[in-house]
C-alpha cells in the first residue's frame, strides 16, 4: 500500500509538472499567434504599397516614353554624325597623302 501511495504521489507531481509545461507552451503559442496576426497586417500593408508603387511606375513610364524615343533618336543622329565626320577626315587624310606623293 505504501508503494502505491508513493507511486500515486510521484504521478501527481509529474502531472503538475506537465500541466505547468503545457501552460507555458500555451502562453508561447498565444504570443506566436499575436505575432502572426501583426505580421499578416504588415504584409497586407506592404503589398498594397507595392501595388501603388507599381501603378505609379507604369504611369511615369508611359509619360516618359516619348523622352526615351527622343534620346534614342539623338544617339542615332550623333553616331551617324561621328561616322560621317570620321569618313570625311579619313578621305581628307587620304587626299593629303595622295597630294604629298604626287
Amino acid at each position: 500500500m505504501a508503494d502505491n501511495k508513493l507511486i500515486l504521489d510521484r504521478l501527481e507531481r509529474l502531472e503538475e509538472k506537465m500541466d505547468e509545461k503545457f501552460d507555458k507552451m500555451d502562453a508561447r503559442l498565444s504570443s506566436i499567434d499575436v505575432t502572426l496576426v501583426r505580421n499578416d497586417a504588415n504584409i497586407a500593408y506592404h503589398i498594397k504599397r507595392s501595388d501603388q508603387l507599381d501603378a505609379a511606375l507604369n504611369i511615369i513610364s508611359k509619360k516618359t516614353e516619348h523622352i526615351d524615343k527622343h534620346v534614342d533618336t539623338v544617339k542615332a543622329v550623333f553616331k551617324f554624325s561621328m561616322w560621317v565626320a570620321g569618313s570625311i577626315v579619313s578621305i581628307a587624310g587620304f587626299l593629303y597623302l595622295l597630294k604629298q606623293l604626287i
